[in-house]
């Protein structure tokens, strides 16, 4: 059985969710801006990454309105307890939405480092797998909704896929900034260490309920340090 989360920390994480949103549009903004600029691969496979990424905070800050206007008088301490089918469907999509979403703007990411491979190519093969991903998602969502999400199979499978995914990106980003020491790899090394922490955290939290509130300062941190860089090489031009 899946531990209560206090009430406050979802609403907390729901103007997490809310910000980090904002934050995606203005990546996807600079992201775009700078790919207009110099016209590479990689910039424009930055600009989609966002793009999913952000989509997917959107559709998550939506999913948790609606369950937060409907948990039932158990403040301060509250599970995901919702017995409108409705509601469900909403919460349940948000969130299924926000983990392929996510999924794809990282593999995006990972794979603007691999020279070799032709990336228009490889998500032509990806999206064979959208099947099988959506039959994994109808079968979590037979799992009783008390569990759901941090008892769900498909919130820790997500984690732990973003996980290895981000691990290869903090690799590469960590390696670049040793070599490199450019002021601008420094951000995006410290980037994504506070956005795989995120999702490290996010695992963690059925242990204990503080690390769920702690995990949401991570990802915005994350989120903030490579909007920065992007920022500071759109004015360097």
């Amino acid at each position: 059985m899946a531990i209560p989360i206090p009430l406050l920390l979802y609403e907390f994480s729901t103007w997490i969710y809310f910000l980090a949103a904002i934050v995606g549009i203005l990546l996807s903004y600079f992201s775009f801006k700078l790919y207009s600029m110099t016209g590479k691969r990689e910039q424009r496979f930055l600009f989609y990454a966002m793009v999913f990424i952000t989509i997917g905070f959107i559709l998550l800050t939506i999913a948790n309105v609606f369950g937060l206007s409907n948990f039932q008088s158990c403040f301060p301490l509250c599970q995901f307890d919702v017995t409108d089918p409705v509601y469900s469907l909403v919460i349940k999509s948000g969130n299924y939405i926000y983990y392929l979403t996510s999924l794809i703007g990282y593999t995006l990411l990972a794979l603007t480092y691999l020279k070799s491979i032709k990336i228009e190519k490889f998500f032509g093969r990806f999206f064979i797998f959208i099947p099988l991903n959506v039959t994994l998602l109808i079968e979590t969502a037979n799992i009783e909704f008390f569990l759901y999400p941090f008892g769900n199979f498909a919130f820790q499978l997500f984690h732990l896929l973003a996980i290895v995914i981000l691990s290869y990106i903090n690799f590469n980003t960590i390696t670049n900034y040793l070599v490199l020491k450019t002021r601008h790899s420094f951000p995006v090394m410290i980037g994504f260490i506070f956005i795989g922490l995120y999702h490290f955290l996010m695992a963690l939290t059925p242990f204990k309920p503080i690390i769920f509130g702690v995990a949401q300062f991570s990802l915005l941190a994350g989120l903030i340090s490579l909007l920065w860089m992007l920022i500071q090489v759109n004015r360097r031009g």
